[in-house]
């Protein structure tokens, strides 16, 4: 099975994203369409009953159920509005508690790399390596982005796990992986090991 590069899996966060977005975008046009249908339903049944009382006829047979059914379609768009509208409010909820999270945690990461990068002596070369390496892109990807060659890159990848006492990128990943997911442990209630720089 082949490997997903760091790119791809931005690619792939960002169309989940976009999914989300267009998704709440197409319940927004069911909801305005509904709106319409409803105004133009209920002003046909308005007009129909002010019809009838202003000349005072009589209401047929077929006209009583024409209005009944008319009169439950509206009552039912009325319903239906509703619960797109729930639907809408918890969607808008759903993405800005999402929103906030990564904000959190994006904000734990990055004072994170920062203690480790100042404990660890890091250059800014070396730290920027260290960040994109982080972010799940290879060494070709790195080079490519920074500039670079990808040997120059190799080597300072080798000299930020020295630096780190890591022998291998997923164990340096694990370093911040780990202490993420005792900060998260925390922040719900449940105690953790302290950390270590």
């Amino acid at each position: 099975m082949p490997k997903t590069t760091g790119i791809q899996q931005h690619q792939i966060r960002m169309s989940a994203s976009n999914m989300l977005k267009n998704r709440k975008t197409f319940v927004r046009i069911i909801y305005w369409g509904m709106m319409s249908a409803l105004a133009v339903l209920g002003a046909d049944v308005a007009i129909e009953l002010r019809g009838h009382l202003a000349l005072n006829q009589p209401i047929s047979g077929n006209q009583l159920a024409h209005m009944l059914f008319e009169i439950f379609a509206v009552v039912t768009l009325a319903g239906g509005l509703l619960v797109v509208r729930e639907h809408i409010g918890a969607l808008t909820r759903h993405n800005q508690s999402f929103a906030d999270t990564l904000h959190a945690l994006k904000e734990n990461f990055l004072d994170l790399a920062e203690r480790k990068f100042d404990h660890w002596a890091l250059t800014a070369a070396e730290r920027d390596v260290a960040l994109l390496l982080l972010r799940g892109l290879t060494t070709s990807e790195i080079a490519e982005l920074r500039g670079t060659s990808a040997g120059t890159v190799k080597l300072q990848s080798h000299a930020l796990m020295r630096k780190s006492g890591t022998s291998s990128r997923s164990e340096f990943m694990a370093l911040f992986l780990g202490q993420l997911m005792d900060t998260e442990t925390v922040n719900s209630g449940v105690a953790a090991p302290p950390e270590t720089i």
